[in-house]
């Protein structure tokens, strides 16, 4: 079904002009009694932050809100000021109400003010959710016939800029909000539960105010001021968005919580389905607004791949402008800040939520460009052939060859920390069965290698003694194959009796000794239609959900020979899309690999192969032949496309399929997307 929306654009040179500039917008609308009746209790819901004065542009001019109250009262309603200021100090939220000049206006025209921290939140279950099933909406909210929202234009670290949506977040209990920052840290997820937030909110009216907007990476609390000069009104919230996005630059559907709520049917972010009233947008347009840096790494509208060097913005204290308040430490979602006697961050810990540069009420916190480190992977020795399972797809099942011995790994070892390696993964067979295998983890800790991981389907792992003595030898990360949920499934795909549950107990004695775990998960005939199943499993059975390595059955080795293990990509299509979302939801982690992108378009991302792309050239030691991979290396010998991939808009960066798998099934699923 189709929506269509209607904003109002109106010039706005000055504060001054506000209430003529508002009537104006409204009446484009039908007019304020569109929306309020005689008797309405009207919450009007500004965007306040820090305790700044209103020349900042960080929080929404009381000029705009005391227009709104008086044309309220004209229509026959109730003025209701209210809004959650961030943090979660109601004392800095009172600062916030007097400094912002909120406070003078509402006193000037008789309204009411509610500091929604002083007063009753109540638990809300939140309808076709995404992430939050529910959370503590203010209790005004409820107590009111009519919501407006009066959102300032800013830019913004993880949304790239706030507006409708993002405003809402201040109607839900601080302490909800930092869960929200520190349990789905991902932009993906953060942004859906700043959408379902808004769904319960749900205003009435939107009014932005964009008079004076606020530019640059210090947004939303302690960016430049950019003068953009106009009103926006709409009962369409995302439209507003959308167009106030267009009117500075952004890609509509590339900011984030746009996109989003559209694709729930909240509003409308398409360009070409919104009626503009008022001023043509080619006569407001602002050319030179400076957008947040990171929208261009992000934005999937691009035309050109960024050639331009990757970086992160990272929280740095100014010690000059420091009080040692502590607010920062309070507010961070992820207890990555200490005092000493300044403040203190855990880069390890930290989310780059940027709550503490946003909440910071003396603005000591600056955003500063760090080049991302150069991408690293992990270089892999093949120890031996040997294993205690005789997986229906293993990949080696057929290979030839002797188990490397103790001198020779070390040997592999010695030449790769020449090579300037940190990384080590120890893969078979299983090398869980080698006797020596904690001296050769301590070997490779003692040269130096930071990172030192197994690939092990886990079984002798279930005696915790042995897997203390790995630990204590110096083995960080774990890959444990696990393929299904259900115990008969699992242990036919292994052809191993008593596996199950001694891989289950692994996984649990890996956690114990606080070593990193990720499961492998290969997707085959047998279980692709319990994915989702498979997850929530991994998610209810252990204490941390570890990442989740997916990859699609290779029609090599062993399934080669049980070629029905091989299904159809068109046959997993609508299992991984409803597994992959569920992982995107509840902020679990996965990685791909093997199945081609135009079957996890929006999940590109967790695409093993893209994100190899970047990383530098691995060694691979397959016992004693030594291979220097690449992703293009990886291409050309391992995958095919179809003649339709080069109409593909990703064609230049898809991997394609298995060339087993081309041979097996064909390649006429492939299809292009743009």
């Amino acid at each position: 079904m189709r929506f269509t929306s209607k904003v109002a654009v109106v010039g706005c040179n000055d504060y001054s002009l506000s209430k003529d500039a508002l009537k104006k917008s409204l009446d484009l609308l039908g007019g304020i009694n569109c929306f309020v009746k005689e008797g309405h209790k009207v919450l009007i819901k500004p965007n306040l932050c820090d305790p700044l004065p209103p020349e900042k542009a960080a929080t929404t001019h009381p000029s705009i809100i005391k227009a709104i109250i008086e044309l309220v009262h004209e229509a026959g309603g109730v003025a209701i000021v209210g809004e959650c200021p961030g943090g979660n100090d109601p004392q800095i939220a009172k600062k916030v109400f007097e400094i912002s000049g909120i406070k003078r206006v509402v006193e000037e025209t008789g309204a009411f003010l509610r500091n929604f921290q002083e007063e009753p939140f109540i638990t809300k279950n939140i309808k076709k959710y995404k992430v939050l099933e529910k959370t503590d909406f203010a209790k005004a909210i409820f107590d009111v016939d009519v919501i407006i929202n009066v959102p300032k234009l800013k830019t913004h670290g993880i949304t790239f800029m706030t507006g409708a949506v993002k405003n809402c977040f201040g109607c839900v209990r601080p302490s909800e909000r930092q869960y929200l920052h520190g349990k789905f840290s991902k932009m993906e997820a953060f942004v859906n539960g700043l959408v379902d937030i808004y769904s319960v909110v749900a205003p009435s009216l939107t009014i932005m105010d964009a008079v004076v907007a606020m530019e640059g990476d210090e947004g939303p609390s302690y960016g430049d001021p950019k003068k953009v000069g106009v009103l926006l009104a709409s009962c369409d919230g995302i439209a507003v968005d959308a167009v106030a996005s267009e009117i500075v630059g952004y890609v509509p559907l590339a900011i984030p919580t746009s996109k989003e709520a559209a694709k729930r049917n909240l509003g409308v972010a398409d360009l070409t389905n919104i009626t503009i009233v008022g001023v043509e947008l080619k006569n407001v347009k602002v050319d030179d607004f400076k957008k947040s840096s990171l929208f261009e790494q992000y934005n999937p509208y691009k035309k050109t791949k960024n050639t331009g060097e990757e970086f992160k913005l990272n929280p740095i204290v100014d010690k000059e402008k420091c009080t040692k308040c502590g607010h920062c430490v309070n507010n961070c979602p992820v207890g990555a800040i200490t005092m000493d006697p300044y403040p203190v961050i855990d880069r390890e810990k930290c989310i780059l939520c940027y709550c503490c540069h946003e909440l910071c009420p003396e603005g000591a916190y600056k955003l500063e460009r760090t080049l991302k480190e150069e991408k690293k992977g992990t270089d892999l020795i093949r120890v031996g052939l040997t294993c205690n399972q005789n997986c229906l797809f293993c990949t080696v099942a057929e290979d030839k060859g002797n188990d490397l011995t103790t001198d020779e790994i070390k040997e592999k070892l010695d030449f790769l920390v020449k090579n300037k390696s940190e990384k080590i993964a120890f893969t078979g067979g299983e090398p869980t069965l080698r006797n020596d295998l904690p001296e050769i983890i301590k070997y490779a800790k003692q040269k130096g290698m930071k990172q030192v991981e197994i690939q092990t389907n886990g079984t002798k792992l279930s005696d915790s003694k042995y897997v203390e003595k790995l630990k204590k030898a110096g083995l960080s990360l774990a890959l444990v194959a696990l393929h299904s949920h259900k115990k008969d499934i699992s242990e036919r795909i292994t052809q191993s009796q008593d596996s199950f549950f001694k891989t289950i107990k692994a996984i649990k004695n890996l956690q114990d000794q606080q070593i990193d775990v990720m499961i492998s998960h290969v997707i085959n005939t047998e279980n692709y239609k319990h994915l989702l199943g498979f997850v929530k499993f991994v998610q209810d059975t252990f204490c941390k959900t570890p990442i989740i390595y997916f990859s699609f059955v290779r029609p090599n080795g062993n399934a080669f020979k049980n070629n029905w293990i091989v299904p159809r990509l068109s046959d997993i299509e609508p299992f991984i899309y409803e597994t992959f979302s569920y992982c995107v939801a509840n902020n679990i982690g996965f990685c791909v690999e093997g199945i081609p992108i135009c079957y996890m378009y929006e999940f590109q991302k967790n695409n093993v192969e893209l994100q190899r792309q970047d990383i530098n050239p691995v060694f691979h030691w397959t016992l004693n032949e030594l291979r220097e991979d690449t992703h293009k290396k990886h291409v050309l010998e391992n995958k095919v496309k179809s003649k339709r991939c080069v109409f593909c808009g990703l064609n230049s960066k898809c991997s394609g399929v298995w060339r087993e798998y081309a041979k097996l099934k064909g390649t006429s699923e492939l299809y292009p997307v743009w």
